[in-house]
Parts: C-alpha cells; structure tokens; sequence
C-alpha cells in the first residue's frame, strides 16, 4: 500500500494570499506527517486537502499566525475541516 512518509507544502509569509496548497489532494494510505504552511483555507466552497488511514501527525501554519494547529496520531475514522481545507482519516 502506498504511503507519505513526510509532505511539506509552503508558500511564503509574503504572499498575503497564501497559496500553497489550493484546490489541491493529497492522499495515501498512510501520511507520516504532513506539514501545510500558508495554504489558503477558502477554496470556494470546493473541500481539498489530506486524507489517509492513519496520519501520524499534521500542522498547519497560518499566514497571520493566529490559527495555527497540530495534531498527532490521527487513526480514528472522521475529519477535520477549517474552511475548505479538509484533514481526512478514513
């Protein structure tokens, strides 16, 4: 089965946009850690982002550093949504 061991998605804290990951997936049966900095939430109404079995851990970095979040061993079937952008554990 295919597996992540480490995915980092980064944009810069310059682009007030925050567009590093958009409109975008990324999914295996296994993800490590995944480690998302500035990725726009909004992606108009249309979900995007992780989904795998288990995620070992996954961080999120705000752009205005006020929403940051962590979270490990992820193993349990359900999701985590902030805005558009959706942490999935199947």
């Amino acid at each position: 089965m295919a597996s992540i061991d480490s995915l980092t998605i980064r944009g810069t804290v310059r682009d007030a946009s925050g567009s590093s990951m958009l409109n975008s997936n990324a999914s295996a049966y296994q993800i490590g850690r995944a480690r998302l900095a500035y990725a726009k939430k909004d992606n108009g109404d249309v979900p995007f982002g992780l989904a795998a079995m288990r995620i070992g851990s996954a961080q999120y970095k705000d752009v205005s550093r006020a929403n940051n979040w962590r979270y490990a061993n992820l193993a349990n079937p359900g999701e985590l949504a902030y805005d558009d952008l959706i942490i999935r554990v199947v």
